[in-house]
């Protein structure tokens, strides 16, 4: 999922608002570290 900003802060995917960008990054790394895989496009 992308990381973007927006007006309430960054977000990553659904996820979020974030304060910063490098907060958004930890949570992309935390759920790619706990099993988290990007779904496949059908």
């Amino acid at each position: 999922m992308p990381i973007k900003k927006t007006s309430k802060g960054w977000y990553w995917g659904s996820k979020g608002p974030f304060k910063s960008k490098k907060k958004a990054r930890q949570v992309e790394k935390a759920a790619y570290a706990s099993g988290y895989k990007k779904k496949k496009k059908k």
